[in-house]
């Protein structure tokens, strides 16, 4: 089943990653990949054993041994196995089909290039014009989505350690850098009355967002002349089709914004792109929730400007994340026996002539 704090965890596991507005953004130095676990080490973290954080960014640098070039395309060598995707067959460019390359003594070969192939598991190809002369880089990757969100171990005021299982990474390695989050402004409010009254008490200096779930209902049966819901038979064991609605209010400092436009901007453009791509599309379902067969992604509705004051502009966002329901759903207390044999006893022709009868066990 949907809830609050199911969303609000989906929220702090993948919002941090396209917008640093409801959380503080840790970059920690140095973090070194261990037996087992990445030791971070961060002064007065204030966390403790057991808390979780989400990391946005675990950049890897992955030593590049070899590069060939051929038929205008060189092919890369790494140390060990990367992550990286070709970008052939897809329609769009994505992070994970773009090598990010630095330290080659040839300037041109610094900088982000498309991937055409993937030969091996520790190669890739690039198209270019020539070789790299002089010494080659590394290629950068960004491992975050492996270890995140993560169970911490505190170690002391200034380190802690998370587990590490990327078993891609080779032990000893020290990542480019790693961000965290420890914390996010994200709230559950029961109405947005109580969003706005929350709004006031906690720490209002930073944009802040509330979740607030709305109403539940069940979808129409639009083939029938009444538009009424399904009718639900004994003998017809349907599926009904629930639409929860979830909608968030952003609240978003405006101090010099006399106008609102530019948080309006922010809210129209950065804040909703960050939301719809932590939502859209994401299957919610309860861990270890059997009941529910069928479940939905998570789908955009409504977006619009809520109110202004010259102190704070509130926007909202409203998503729709349908499932179904069917009967095993609802009461299976047993009101019937099985049939373990059949008990016949008859008299033919109404007379009081010899009994017939038979017991057949159905089960032997």
């Amino acid at each position: 089943m949907i809830t609050p704090n199911i969303i609000k965890a989906q929220l702090f596991q993948f919002l941090p990653v396209y917008t640093d507005r409801f959380c503080d953004i840790i970059t920690a130095s140095p973090a070194i990949v261990r037996s087992g676990v990445i030791d971070i080490s961060e002064i007065d973290h204030g966390l403790e054993t057991d808390d979780v954080i989400v990391v946005t960014s675990a950049i890897a640098p992955n030593v590049i041994t070899n590069a060939t070039f051929s038929n205008g395309r060189v092919t890369f060598t790494t140390t060990y196995n990367h992550d990286l995707s070709s970008v052939v067959g897809n329609d769009e460019l994505f992070d994970y089909n773009t090598a990010t390359l630095i330290g080659f003594a040839d300037s041109n070969f610094n900088g982000d290039f498309p991937i055409i192939d993937i030969p091996a598991e520790n190669q890739f190809v690039i198209v270019a014009s020539a070789a790299p002369s002089g010494g080659i880089g590394r290629v950068l990757e960004n491992r975050n989505l492996f270890i995140s969100p993560a169970v911490v171990t505190k170690d002391g005021d200034d380190s802690f350690s998370i587990p590490d299982v990327d078993t891609g990474l080779p032990p000893n390695l020290v990542f480019e850098t790693l961000t965290f989050v420890k914390s996010a402004r994200i709230y559950v409010a029961a109405t947005v009355e109580r969003a706005k009254a929350m709004y006031t008490r906690v720490d209002a200096e930073e944009d802040v967002l509330f979740i607030v779930m709305q109403s539940e209902v069940a979808s129409k049966n639009r083939q029938t002349e009444s538009d009424a819901i399904l009718t639900a038979k004994a003998q017809n064991p349907i599926r009904l089709k629930y639409l929860p609605e979830v909608t968030f209010f952003v609240f978003i400092k405006t101090p010099d914004d006399l106008s609102g436009a530019a948080a309006q901007e922010a809210a129209f453009r950065e804040i909703r792109t960050a939301i719809r791509k932590a939502m859209y599309a994401h299957i919610f379902l309860e861990e270890n929730d059997d009941s529910i067969d069928t479940q939905f992604a998570a789908i955009e509705s409504a977006n619009s400007p809520e109110e202004y004051d010259t102190a704070v502009y509130v926007h909202s966002y409203t998503y729709q994340i349908p499932y179904e329901i069917s009967f095993e759903q609802g009461d299976t207390f047993r009101t019937n026996v099985s049939l373990r044999s059949i008990l016949i006893n008859s008299t033919m022709f109404d007379t009081e002539g010899a009994l017939v009868s038979a017991n057949i066990a159905v089960e032997a």
